[in-house]
C-alpha cells in the first residue's frame, strides 16, 4: 500500500487555508466545489487552487499528490482537535486525526514528477498573415 504523511502545526495550515478561501469569497453555488490539489515533497506541502499557490514547510515522509474539495478540508481541520496536524494520504484516503475521508484522486511517485517545471512566463502566439 502507498503512503505519504506531512506534520505541522494546525494554526500553521488554517491561517493558509483562510487566505485561500477569503480570495474565493462566501460559500456559493460557484466556488463550494473548488479542488484544492495537496502535494507533499521532501520537508514541503504544496497546496494549489486555480490562481493560488503555497508552500508550507513541514515535516513529511514520502511524496504524494492528492485531490479533495478545499472547504471540506478545511472544514475538517478546524474541527480537528491538538496543536499539531499529523495527515497520512494513502490509496484514494486521506486521514487527520481520528477521521479519514475520500480523497477525489491520489498519486504517489518519485518526487521528481511532482516537483514543478521551469515553463516559461509566456506562451508565444503564431499567426499566419495569408
Amino acid at each position: 500500500m502507498n503512503q505519504a504523511s506531512f506534520k505541522l502545526k494546525k494554526s500553521k495550515l488554517l491561517v493558509q487555508l483562510t487566505k485561500m478561501t477569503k480570495t474565493l469569497g462566501r460559500i456559493s453555488k460557484w466556488n463550494k466545489y473548488t479542488v484544492l490539489e495537496i502535494t507533499v515533497t521532501d520537508g514541503l506541502l504544496t497546496l494549489v487552487i486555480p490562481g493560488i499557490r503555497l508552500e508550507l514547510k513541514c515535516e513529511t515522509s514520502s511524496t504524494a499528490k492528492a485531490t479533495l474539495s478545499l472547504f471540506y478540508f478545511k472544514d475538517i481541520i478546524q474541527t480537528t482537535n491538538g496543536i499539531e496536524l499529523d495527515c497520512i494520504i494513502t490509496d484514494r484516503t486521506i486521514k487527520m486525526g481520528g477521521v479519514s475521508v475520500h480523497a477525489k484522486t491520489t498519486f504517489f511517485e518519485t518526487d521528481s514528477i511532482l516537483k514543478a517545471s521551469n515553463y516559461p512566463l509566456t506562451i508565444p502566439i503564431y499567426t499566419s498573415c495569408d
